[in-house]
């Protein structure tokens, strides 16, 4: 909780001095990344993967014998330098941390940093500390996305497909890549969409209902996140609920 409000507040106060700045920029976005960056890297065996990663690391990932404890091809180069050096597991966390921001940071404008830190912060922020190399993969899809709308094709379509080398659950990206094409949205068409998100996925919560059905077919043992009964689905334990109240609002 603490971490998380000096965060919170650091950030946007880094983000708001950025945003103003004409001089001493990159010094400042530099304050404003490490604001947030150190505490992703420094942290310990906090998150729900942080254990499983570390374990399937030390025991699992064997590169000499073909044996990648379930990661994706993507990883593969950093895994193998991680056990070839011998170099402590925790440094997988600090790299993905690293250019999960990198990504996250290219996103942002400067006019607009304090709102949109202030959003990532309260939204995704968290979430991002446990299911790492989903948030990595994602991160840098959406940055293709934004490339790909702003003409830049090839570099956009090239970081779409490479995140499907991180993360499996990317290639659900690929039919948006070949059927959607940017649309300015009204306000109420974006409340719209909320609020069908938040009916599909969280009040119905038709993932899970097609979890038994069609996710493990199509996914395999990845189709765990869409399940309510393993740990990633259940339901938030609170104590007394102001850190979540905090970050909702």
């Amino acid at each position: 909780m603490t971490v998380y409000i000096i965060t919170l507040i650091t950030s946007v106060f880094f983000a708001f001095l950025y945003s103003k700045s004409k001089r001493n920029s990159f010094f400042l976005k530099m304050l404003l990344f490490l604001s947030i960056f150190l505490p992703m890297a420094l942290r310990w065996n906090i998150g729900t993967d942080y254990k499983n990663y570390y374990e399937q690391i030390l025991h699992d990932v064997q590169p000499a014998l073909n044996k990648w404890g379930g990661f994706d091809i993507g990883w593969r180069p950093l895994l193998i330098f991680i056990k070839y050096f011998e170099i402590d597991i925790h440094f997988f966390f600090v790299v993905v941390s690293f250019f999960t921001l990198i990504f996250i940071f290219k996103l942002i404008d400067k006019k607009t940093a304090p709102i949109a830190i202030l959003v990532y912060i309260c939204s995704i922020w968290l979430e991002s500390l446990s299911p790492v190399r989903q948030y990595f993969a994602v991160a840098m899809a959406t940055y293709g996305f934004k490339l790909y709308w702003k003409e830049e094709n090839k570099k956009g379509i090239i970081l779409i497909i490479l995140s499907c080398l991180f993360h499996r659950s990317c290639f659900l990206f690929l039919p948006i890549l070949i059927f959607v094409r940017p649309i300015k949205l009204s306000p109420a068409v974006i409340i719209c969409i909320f609020a069908f998100s938040w009916l599909f996925f969280h009040i119905v919560n038709v993932p899970n209902i097609l979890y038994s059905r069609v996710m493990y077919a199509m996914f395999g043992n990845a189709s765990r996140y869409f399940s309510a009964e393993s740990e990633y689905g259940q339901a938030t334990r609170m104590g007394t609920g102001l850190g979540v109240l905090l970050k909702e609002f």
